[in-house]
């Protein structure tokens, strides 16, 4: 029989075959070497085995036969193979995060500093000292949850199309574990990509994982688990004696105790963990909009460009709504654009005595909902004291009628470099 059956019944365990090479007329031929003739299953374990089950014995028998000799006679046999599965300890992910300030280009840090210091009546809060009751949360099921939760959470993100996002991953197995993802691609992001990675016993490490954005869409917990799935293989080789146990029993000898699986964040977490945390939506799905920072009139011999002190600067920005803002999502919400210059890797200690620069023109826009840039939007620096700084936006979304002044920022992927000199009196 050729046929290749799944079970589909909901069992922690599911079991798949396939035959390779089988032919009723030669199975019991002399003919061929081995495999040339044979039946291949594969047993699965689902996410929540170990919670159902603390260890069982699985038989698998086996009917065949070859042609027969005779139309009326049929010889059949029988194999039983028996599987031994115990439930061990293994990795898991302990925590996740994000981290947009592992984004260089776009002076994280420095213009978020600057920005929470430049306005002297402190309008604006950085996301960590809201103390306000944010509006409900609601479920990903919902559609209209998932699209419309747009200037609702207090945050500050990035323009772009990834994110970094850091798991910790704790090796809670007695050998040492190598981690590495499904597809072949790499951990971490540009610049410090890995293949893999290897984990010691009773360690927890932390490593950057570079994904995509996704749509705002109900399945997104089911797409991000798919997305963060990981393969482990434990170093059996390297684990001593005294650790038979957890590495296929003391029958198996150490060269054979071959262990390893998938690691995977359950789309059930992930779903509660959205649902009490809304702002969850906007660190993984795609940007409301993207915002470009031009020098113009500036020659750029590299990645910095240079004026001098007493020079007045130009900067332009321009800022593109994303396609899949709603028009009736963009009427009740409020959008403001504002500027921003800062000393490149500058610190909270670093108080100058005077002002190092000053901007000339409307450096605060609000932006009409709705409406579409028709050109960049202009304003003016002029330096006093030299150094290196960083020219950047950023445009904050917030729903209409909110008295809290809950605000979610988004800052351009690319902030704009400026290296100035003392001017040359001579």
């Amino acid at each position: 029989n050729k046929r290749s059956n799944v079970s589909k019944s909901p069992t922690p365990l599911s079991i798949s075959a396939t035959c390779n090479g089988i032919d009723g007329a030669t199975l019991n031929g002399s003919k061929g070497g081995p495999g040339s003739s044979c039946i291949s299953l594969k047993l699965s374990a689902a996410p929540d085995m170990g919670s159902l089950s603390t260890g069982c014995t699985i038989t698998l028998r086996i009917r065949y036969r070859g042609k027969p000799a005779t139309p009326m006679l049929e010889v059949w046999r029988k194999r039983e193979v028996q599987i031994r599965a115990l439930r061990i300890k293994g990795p898991r992910v302990s925590s996740l995060s994000f981290r947009c300030d592992l984004f260089w280009q776009a002076y994280y840090s420095d213009v978020c500093r600057t920005f929470a210091t430049q306005d002297a009546h402190r309008r604006y809060n950085p996301a960590r000292m809201y103390e306000i009751e944010l509006p409900g949360a609601g479920s990903t099921d919902d559609e209209e949850f998932v699209v419309n939760r747009l200037g609702q959470d207090p945050g500050i993100h990035v323009c772009g199309n990834d994110v970094v996002m850091i798991l910790s991953v704790a090796n809670e197995t007695s050998a040492p574990i190598t981690l590495s993802k499904l597809d072949g691609t790499d951990l971490g992001f540009e610049g410090s990509a890995m293949k893999s990675l290897k984990i010691l016993p009773g360690v927890s490490a932390k490593f950057p994982l570079l994904l995509p954005r996704l749509e705002r869409a109900p399945d997104i917990c089911d797409r991000l688990t798919s997305m963060t799935r990981l393969q482990w293989q434990a170093d059996v080789s390297e684990v001593g004696f005294n650790a038979e146990g957890a590495t296929g029993g003391p029958m198996v000898p150490i060269n054979r105790r071959v262990r390893g699986g998938i690691l995977e964040i359950p789309s059930v977490c992930l779903k509660n963990i959205i649902d009490e945390n809304p702002i969850f939506l906007s660190r993984v799905c795609k940007a409301p909009c993207f915002i470009s920072v031009n020098l113009p009139g500036l020659n750029s011999t590299s990645s910095s460009s240079e004026v001098e002190t007493g020079k007045a600067v130009d900067v332009a920005v321009g800022v593109d709504l994303a396609s899949w803002l709603s028009h009736g999502l963009m009427e009740k919400t409020n959008l403001t654009l504002e500027f921003c210059c800062a000393r490149k890797n500058s610190s909270d200690s670093e108080a100058p005595e005077k002002r190092d620069w000053i901007w000339i023109g409307h450096v605060r826009k609000a932006l009409i909902s709705g409406e579409r840039s028709k050109g960049p939007h202009l304003a003016r620096l002029l330096f006093f004291n030299e150094g290196d700084y960083v020219v950047s936006a950023c445009v904050s979304f917030s729903r209409l009628g909110n008295d809290n002044d809950v605000k979610e920022v988004w800052w351009a992927e690319k902030a704009a470099t400026l290296h100035v000199t003392q001017r040359n009196h001579q």
